[in-house]
């Protein structure tokens, strides 16, 4: 893919000819229109296309989530296609042609910001979730006014709930409400977020059922 800095066309972008020119934090980039499929993918490329497509299904409810979860110091990949990178390595269990995403292997963020410990989910309220952690402020870089990113996620109807800038981490809990899910089994992740953007690792807590 190559860069303009300069582009005489002005802000030009989508197919021209045999080019595809692409707008992204206001820098164009061209790269050549790949040429059409000849004969049928081989069998490591179709696991490839279902490991991929597992992947897109469960993540792309997310996607505003992970754009903060996720970033490139250059600007040059969406949180989107980080995330993709990080999971297909690690997130998908099973032998073609039974693969599946495992919850508990996903991540949603990464960064060298410390998670709070022992976190850990519940509903005893309808519509609601309650998630709880320890507070580690002073430890590592772990402030008391670091945010906590809430996510809950029913993969199966790819819809999910988070919130990116929750409850300060002294504040040791927060509510996420998700009243569509009420009577659905979630799979729920907590990361957190400091003041200048850098995150946590992203942590499992595990399945719950919404009352």
């Amino acid at each position: 893919m190559g860069k303009i800095s300069q582009n005489i066309l002005g802000n030009i972008s989508g197919k021209v000819g045999n080019l595809v020119y692409v707008r992204r934090n206001g820098t164009s980039y061209v790269q050549r229109r790949p040429g059409p499929r000849t004969g049928e993918p081989t069998p490591a490329q179709r696991i490839q296309q279902v490991r991929f497509g597992l992947l897109i299904k469960f993540l792309q409810p997310l996607k505003g989530f992970l754009a903060m979860g996720f970033r490139d110091k250059k600007k040059m990949r969406s949180g989107m296609n980080l995330a993709v990178s990080c999971n297909i390595r690690n997130a998908i269990t099973g032998t073609y042609p039974d693969l599946a995403i495992d919850p508990d292997r996903i991540a949603l963020s990464q960064g060298r910001l410390l998670n709070g410990v022992a976190p850990a989910v519940s509903s005893t309220e309808a519509g609601l979730i309650r998630f709880t952690w320890t507070d580690n402020s002073g430890i590592g870089g772990a402030q008391a006014e670091d945010k906590a990113m809430l996510v809950a996620c029913v993969p199966t109807l790819r819809q999910a709930k988070y919130n990116c800038k929750g409850a300060s981490r002294n504040k040791q809990e927060d509510i996420l409400a998700v009243p569509e899910f009420s009577g659905m089994k979630v799979e729920t992740y907590i990361s957190f977020v400091a003041e200048n953007g850098i995150t946590a690792d992203s942590f499992y807590t595990g399945s719950v059922t919404v009352l």
